[in-house]
């Protein structure tokens, strides 16, 4: 007896399978998305070193005129080192970083960052300047949060890559190996009459924290493996600790290696991938809590007299402490 089972149907069955395939995985993101809602305070230290700089400009050079103008004259990586507090009470958060940068280099080295989703407000403290905005989430930094459930494979900012939209949008493959679940996220990346591009995701569990994920491309032909490209970004995280109130594992210390593929033929004039090391990325929670009180503290911030103040929101602009200034001057005159 020959059984017909409608395309939908079909198509329902697998989107359920993959979704129930990857819970493990969707489960841990999903918890760590749920911190962005609760009050929370991670104090943690940025190191970010850029790797064969040169070497990897040299390459493109010789390979991609333009596309070496791009990387040659971009702006330049964030801050090597940086002391960052990010504290949330839920539908508001702040951002404070103080920046390790060279005295040469005119680059605002403390700023303090409030929104609440509807605005920002952005205070550069060495330039005593301070903008309100509508909300835009332009940060010069990273919020302790966006390396949790965000796949960082560019040291840019508006490189990184949501994981839930990934775990929604791959083929999943799971495999058990030395009593690690390894979930392989897969998505077309390129479509060709010769060949397709996929995105590889590579998550891997052990006891139900996420120990590391790794990402590279591979090359297809007919559903078969032509070339299988190095990885290009690995994320570990280690160090797990657990908050008071939230039952939910968090990675005190979270190392991204970068690396830039390069192309070249063999003397069979077969392809040959080559991984050289970027960049290297090291997150270190310094101090943490969930106590209210100090949460709050975090949100105080002093403006010093002669900061300018714009408001785009209100179309106005004045300077902290000219006020102050005539009003003291009008009392010096009385006397």
């Amino acid at each position: 007896m020959n059984f017909e089972i409608p395309l939908k149907i079909c198509i329902a069955f697998y989107i359920c399978s993959s979704y129930c395939f990857a819970n493990p995985a969707l489960n841990i993101y999903k918890n760590w998305i749920q911190l962005k809602g609760y009050p929370l305070y991670i104090e943690y230290r940025i190191s970010l070193e850029e790797l064969n700089k040169s070497n990897i400009l040299n390459i493109i050079r010789k390979e991609d005129t333009n596309f070496s103008k791009e990387v040659t004259n971009s702006i330049p990586i964030r801050q090597k080192k940086c002391d960052a507090t990010y504290a949330s009470m839920g539908k508001e958060y702040i951002l404070h970083l103080k920046r390790e940068i060279p005295l040469n280099v005119n680059r605002e080295r403390e700023i303090f960052y409030y929104s609440d989703s509807q605005k920002d407000l952005c205070f550069f403290k060495n330039f005593k300047y301070l903008s309100i905005r509508p909300s835009s989430y332009a940060l010069d930094g990273p919020l302790w949060i966006h390396y949790l459930y965000n796949f960082p494979i560019f040291a840019e900012l508006n490189t990184w890559i949501n994981i839930e939209n990934v775990l929604f949008k791959s083929r999943i493959e799971h495999t058990i190996l030395n009593n690690e679940d390894v979930y392989v996220l897969k998505g077309i990346r390129k479509r060709s009459t010769n060949q397709d591009i996929f995105n590889c995701y590579t998550i891997t569990i052990f006891q139900n924290k996420i120990k590391k994920i790794t990402y590279h491309q591979t090359v297809e032909k007919n559903n078969k493996v032509i070339y299988e490209l190095p990885i290009e970004c690995e994320v570990n995280y280690s160090n797990y600790f657990t908050l008071d109130h939230y039952n939910t594992p968090i990675p005190k210390t979270i190392t991204i290696n970068r690396f830039f593929i390069h192309e070249t033929r063999d003397k069979n004039n077969k392809f040959i991938f080559k991984a050289i090391p970027a960049s290297k990325e090291i997150v270190q929670i310094i101090n943490y809590s969930s106590d209210l009180n100090v949460i709050k503290n975090k949100f105080k911030i002093n403006i010093p007299k002669g900061t300018r103040i714009s408001d785009s929101l209100m179309n106005k602009s004045f300077t902290v402490g000219d006020y102050i200034e005539r009003l003291e001057n009008n009392l010096q005159l009385k006397k």
